[in-house]
């Protein structure tokens, strides 16, 4: 079934149609992850979507609509997603390291546990977003827009000095910190 599914959503905008409908169709989740490792998703409508420990390494996501869509514990190293809305997406405990999120929409996303290693959000809006316990390692952030966002234990080893940034609206440290910090 897994691999059916992975070849209907690589097949484009008809294949995720029909993957939804086969999806919809199901008595019982599925047990094992998608593999859509390098597909080629651009301007996918992928919006509420359970894609939920998926691994699209490497995947091509410009443009795609992810609003809404539950990418819990995903692996989207390297991934694509230029353009990409990802409004109120969960993204808790994915990995996104080395990935381009630039002009990325993810207000309202939560990022809760998300690991960013090299990843470039230049442009990005983050605003509303949950970033608690998320590591920003080496990241640009030159024009990202980070508004009413929390950032609870959030370890940003990153250069924010090109990003706005309202911190009157924004949460920093709490009594469980222990090893969150911004530099």
């Amino acid at each position: 079934m897994q691999s059916k599914l992975a070849a209907l959503v690589r097949s484009g905008a008809d294949g995720v149609a029909q993957a939804r409908e086969l999806c919809a169709a199901m008595t019982s989740p599925l047990v094992m992850p998608l593999d859509l490792t390098g597909a080629d998703l651009r301007g996918a409508d992928l919006n509420r979507l359970n894609l939920r420990d998926v691994d699209l390494t490497g995947a091509d996501l410009r443009g795609a609509d992810l609003f809404l869509a539950n990418l819990t514990g995903a692996d989207l190293t390297g991934a694509n997603l230029t353009g990409a809305d990802l409004t109120a997406a969960e993204l808790g405990n994915a990995v996104l390291d080395d990935a381009n999120l630039t002009d990325a929409d993810l207000n309202s996303a939560n990022l809760d546990g998300a690991s960013f290693h090299s990843s470039d959000l230049s442009g990005a809006t983050l605003s509303y977003a949950s970033m608690a316990l998320t590591t920003f390692n080496r990241c640009e952030f030159k024009g990202a827009i980070l508004l009413d966002t929390n950032f609870l234990c959030t370890d940003l080893d990153s250069d924010l000095s090109e990003a706005v940034i309202d911190f009157r609206s924004t949460t920093l440290g709490g009594p469980a910190c222990q090893q969150g910090y911004l530099r």
